[in-house]
């Protein structure tokens, strides 16, 4: 927002950043450091003495008693006078008085100090938006001072004062900003607000003035609309961004991740969201013109963040991105170009890559399946409990929706896993075939729904899988059926990876002799109870993903004895 004096001469400070800040306070008397959490106000790095909203902070609860002693008589005069104090945390910092200021020193507080749980953290101010100026706040002191008039049956006559104006006011929503070669004494936005005032929602809901006036206070009106711009036949539009979907109190990171190649479903590349907890989550796209449409599936999935930072790509500032984040009155923060290491974003899709690398090289994935394995990566990311202390021992979309997560969908398979599937018998699928996983459905289906890849390069929905069973996996037939279905993916991806088997296939015309005969057994669509069936589980292990031997041989190195060399 800009910053304006308290005269009209004075130099406009334009664009200044509203921030939470912290600051230490060290108590003489009790010994104890105090971590004091300025929510909305005003930074300006250049400035080195900070200033206090005592508005702001009595709206939020604190007690500010800002009459210096040598200004009180001496029955007046007791502890608790020229202090700001915290009754629910038992905060107390007495004022010093330097004519005309009231102060009390604070310093820059250490990383030690704020992740040390036994400094007291104490809000003295909310984090809600705080609006400095109220055209109503005038009429409701009036009022009030009538009352008390009328109680002392003192009435006489009252001067009714208008609402002074903005560039004359003393600071209003700042309370921590500093001392410039001008003083700051004035604060104005340029955004409008359509606000409804107390006095028309007293009379629609039927209710007192201050409830009414506490009740703004404690909301948002994010979709009133001005109804002094209606002209003659025009509708109005048919719904609110702003208000479909849920917010939360968290900021999100944006970048653009590029494939190696085309994808089979088509994609390019990748337009990833995440969160400092270890959050993630990936939208596949055709092409990066298209990142809007990520951002209104994030807003429909997850919810409408506190704001966007990603870095400076046009196609991530600007454009259709920039008009549906205004729609839902998401801001976009970009950060400072050709600084990579301060994205979030960067570093989640640097974590995901090493993961999406090892499931490449391990189960030998087709390159065209990028897609499919990065958003998987992510996703297995988000829900581990990673050790680090931003996550205080949660997964990262624990934090997120504020509630332990349910890792059903991710589970009971690995990527690419083998597995049979059952397809409906009016699809042009065969009843039960042998798949690959690759994942869970995000946008089709429930939420225990897969997607699977098929011999033909085909990649379907399904909900009715499951995995091969241990005597399936050693079985020979078994074995013979996956080699056919790896020869045949291949072929029709173009890349045949052993010439002998390939030649021996195409020899045959007669595909039925490697086709083993599945007996469909599936109850055909009648009603049923569904039997307990228990498996084991445990022992469905295959071969290839005995990882138990495995882990022990990362990150090892040979040694060989001098003798040996020779």
């Amino acid at each position: 927002m800009n910053v304006t004096g308290f005269h009209s001469s004075m130099k406009t400070l334009k664009n200044v950043h509203v921030a939470c800040v912290c600051v230490a306070y060290d108590c003489v008397s009790t010994m104890n450091t105090y971590i004091l959490v300025f929510d909305q106000c005003l930074y300006i790095p250049s400035l080195d003495v900070n200033l206090l909203c005592v508005d702001q902070m009595r709206d939020h609860g604190l007690k500010v008693n800002d009459v210096p002693l040598i200004r009180l008589s001496e029955d007046e005069r007791t502890n608790e006078s020229h202090s700001i104090m915290c009754n629910d945390t038992g905060l107390h910092i007495p004022l010093c008085f330097d004519k005309p200021i009231s102060y009390f020193k604070c310093r820059v507080p250490t990383v030690d100090e704020i992740e040390n749980n036994q400094n007291l953290t104490i809000h003295m101010t909310s984090s809600a938006k705080w609006e400095p100026y109220d055209e109503t706040t005038n009429q409701i002191e009036e009022n009030i001072r009538r009352q008390v008039l009328s109680s002392e049956h003192e009435i006489d006559s009252l001067t009714t004062y208008s609402n002074p104006d903005v560039s004359s006011c003393p600071i209003g929503l700042s309370q921590i900003i500093s001392h410039f070669e001008q003083k700051v004494c004035g604060v104005k936005t340029s955004g409008k607000s359509y606000l409804i005032k107390p006095e028309q929602l007293a009379k629609r809901w039927r209710t007192s003035l201050e409830c009414a006036t506490r009740t703004l206070n404690k909301t948002e009106q994010r979709a009133l609309r001005d109804w002094t711009r209606v002209q003659g036949d025009r509708r109005f539009r048919p719904t609110q961004l702003q208000l479909r979907y849920p917010r939360i109190n968290c900021v999100m990171y944006c970048d653009v991740k590029y494939g190696p190649c085309k994808s089979l479903e088509g994609n390019t590349c990748l337009a990833v969201y995440a969160t400092k907890f270890q959050w993630a989550k990936a939208y596949p796209l055709s092409e990066e013109k298209y990142v809007s449409h990520s951002l209104t599936n994030l807003f429909k999935d997850v919810s409408c963040p506190a704001a966007i930072i990603p870095d400076s790509a046009a196609s991530l500032t600007k454009g259709e991105l920039k008009k549906v984040a205004s729609r839902a009155q998401v801001p976009i923060y970009p950060l400072e170009p050709y600084n990579p290491n301060q994205s979030t974003a960067e570093d989640m899709i640097r974590e995901a890559t090493r993961l999406y690398q090892r499931f490449m090289t391990a189960r030998n994935i087709p390159k065209v399946l990028w897609d499919r394995v990065f958003v998987y990566c992510l996703e297995i990311r988000s829900h581990m409990a990673l050790g680090l202390p931003i996550q205080n021992g949660e997964c990262g979309k624990s934090i997120l929706q504020g509630h332990t997560v349910d890792t059903s969908h991710i589970a009971d398979f690995s990527i690419y896993d083998w597995c049979w599937t059952l397809s409906p018998r009016n699809s042009n699928q065969d009843r039960k075939q042998l798949t690959r996983w690759l994942g869970p459905s995000f946008d089709v289906g429930g939420e225990v729904c897969y997607a699977l890849l098929t011999a033909k390069v085909q990649v379907i929905i399904r909900s009715s899988v499951s995995p091969l069973k241990k005597e399936e996996i050693n079985a020979d037939d078994i074995k013979e059926m996956k080699k056919l279905f790896t020869i045949e993916l291949n072929q029709r991806l173009g890349s045949a990876p052993n010439r002998s088997d390939q030649d021996e296939i195409l020899q045959t015309k007669d595909y039925d002799k490697y086709t083993i005969p599945i007996e469909d057994t599936s109850p055909s669509f009648v009603e049923y109870e569904d039997d307990e069936e228990v498996l084991d589980r445990p022992n469905d292990i295959s071969e290839e993903d005995d990882q138990l031997k495995f882990d022990k041989y990362i990150s090892s190195s040979s040694r060989m004895m001098e003798d040996d060399m020779e």
